[in-house]
């Protein structure tokens, strides 16, 4: 179209310079050139690559792996069940995506993932379960900047990130689930009997925060660019003792513990030995992660009008949460939001009579906003609220099936 415009404007020109020639002479100067334009216009349209338009609207992931599906998931695994429905919510239509796990089925394991198997980083759910190998994926909870997990995570026995004692824990054991608060205790207790408290684990020491303790979990160093003392315990021995102005490297075996001032009447030498304590203790069968508010009670709506990571809980949105139901299967429920008439969303409030339709008697929030997302058989299976596009995370939940 633009080429076609440029060739008349040219034309017009070229009529106008010559309306003070002679007919003749007018007439073959016209058509002359205008051989020579469309020649050249050929010649550009040969040798420059033009797009093809298409009316597709296949959605577009970025840095998905993973395929969208508008069908239910084949090759279901028998103990997960997944179940997508279109229901009425005061009078809003809304789009349902439930994932039940029963975990007495000795062949799958629900466990926390942090991006990148690290405290810090964010990656696309589905390129976590690709690369985990995962049958589904769940958008999991909440983080600080650089993907710090907001309160407890465990995986496998290994304590990633401390409990906080304000929210409920989903606490997830070899065969069942249940709700906790968890404020995570850590101590050391010296040859002297002397008790050092170590106030957090692969956390940064700032603010009321004095003492950490850092594992490979954290990272290459402990991040710290102010004077502190560091002790590096393998095994329940001092295998060094450190003071330093800057990050200290994260040994491959053992811990650190850093102090910004370590009490001066401590006594402490190399080998030593330092008895490490952290309380609650789990075994290499517990998975746990911290969620938000609980949103049903024994079977009751508690949901509140505002959450401390969410926000207000009174508008239509995307939503997630995990629950126990009341035959003690573990449910992930995402309901799509944003998307007009497909699906509104829903509050806090919604959600909750919505888990205790569905036979739930103790339900927590999870993150959900664009965030929002379900991959059940490596197939993204709700509508995306931003664009269609995953939102980069630093962690989720992962279903494995031996």
């Amino acid at each position: 179209m633009i080429l076609i415009k440029s060739l008349k404007q040219k034309l017009l020109n070229l009529k106008n310079d010559e309306e003070n020639n002679n007919q003749a002479g007018r007439n073959s100067r016209f058509f002359f050139i205008l051989i020579l334009l469309l020649l050249s216009t050929f010649v550009a349209c040969q040798s420059e690559e033009i797009p093809i338009l298409t009316n597709s609207t296949s959605p577009s992931f970025t840095n998905s792996p993973l395929p969208t599906t508008t069908e239910e998931p084949n090759d279901q695994v028998e103990g997960i069940t997944y179940l997508n429905e279109e229901i009425l919510i005061n009078g809003r239509n809304n789009n349902i995506h439930i994932l039940t796990i029963d975990l007495s089925i000795n062949n799958i394991k629900v466990v926390p993932y942090l991006s990148f198997d690290r405290i810090y980083g964010f990656e696309t759910l589905s390129e976590m379960v690709f690369k985990n190998d995962a049958y589904a994926g769940i958008t999991s909870g909440f983080f600080y900047m650089y993907g710090r997990p907001s309160g407890l995570v465990v995986n496998n026995g290994s304590l990633l990130s401390a409990g906080t004692g304000r929210f409920n824990s989903l606490i997830i054991t070899k065969d069942h689930a249940y709700f906790e608060t968890i404020n995570t205790v850590i101590y050391v207790k010296t040859n002297s009997s002397e008790i050092l408290t170590i106030d957090t684990i692969n956390a940064p020491i700032e603010g009321a925060i004095q003492s950490a303790l850092y594992n490979q979990y954290y990272g290459k160093t402990d991040r710290l660019d102010f004077p502190h003392t560091v002790i590096h315990l393998l095994d329940n021995t001092i295998m060094s003792i450190i003071k330093t102005d800057g990050p200290y490297d994260i040994p491959e075996e053992g811990v650190i513990l850093c102090f910004r001032n370590l009490p001066a009447y401590t006594m402490l030498n190399q080998y030593d030995q330092l008895t490490l304590n952290i309380e609650p203790n789990f075994d290499f069968t517990i998975n746990a992660y911290e969620c938000s508010l609980m949103i049903v009670k024994d079977g009751i709506n508690v949901a509140p009008d505002y959450d401390p990571w969410i926000g207000t809980l009174n508008q239509y949105d995307p939503r997630t949460c995990v629950g126990i139901d009341d035959s003690g299967k573990l449910v992930f429920i995402v309901v799509d939001g944003r998307q007009g008439e497909y699906s509104s969303g829903v509050t806090g409030k919604e959600l909750a009579d919505l888990c205790i339709d569905y036979g739930l008697l103790n339900v927590a929030m999870l993150d959900g906003g664009a965030s929002a997302e379900m991959i059940v058989n490596k197939q993204i299976v709700n509508s995306l609220s931003y664009n269609q596009e995953e939102r980069p995370l630093a962690g989720g939940f992962l279903i494995i099936v031996d």
